[in-house]
């Protein structure tokens, strides 16, 4: 299964400690048969329309589930959690819930 992993930002320095725990998040996905792609929130579009979606990059990708890594040094908290909540709407299978994300 493609899984999808919502992340405030992917860190460019391979020596920092967000990036080796998405490091190992991704193999542990490879290790029981599944891939595991990092999205940024800031590649992140929403489009509104009769049926609303998501775009990462400008481009619309088919979701099998969405995790998403909350952090707690996110600014603008509540524009992330639309974010998500917005997947919820769009028909995604969401781990780490709208509701549970406002509720920390």
């Amino acid at each position: 299964m493609k899984l999808h992993l919502l992340t405030p930002s992917i860190p460019k320095n391979p020596d920092s400690a967000t990036r080796t725990a998405l490091m190992f998040l991704q193999a542990s996905a490879k290790a029981k048969g599944h891939t595991l792609e990092f999205i940024s929130s800031n590649e992140c579009k929403m489009r509104f329309s009769a049926k609303p979606e998501i775009l990462v990059n400008n481009k619309k990708i088919k979701f099998n589930a969405l995790i998403v890594r909350p952090s707690f040094s996110w600014k603008n908290a509540d524009i992330h959690a639309n974010l998500i909540k917005q997947f919820e709407l769009s028909g995604v299978p969401t781990l780490n819930s709208y509701n549970s994300i406002m509720m920390t």
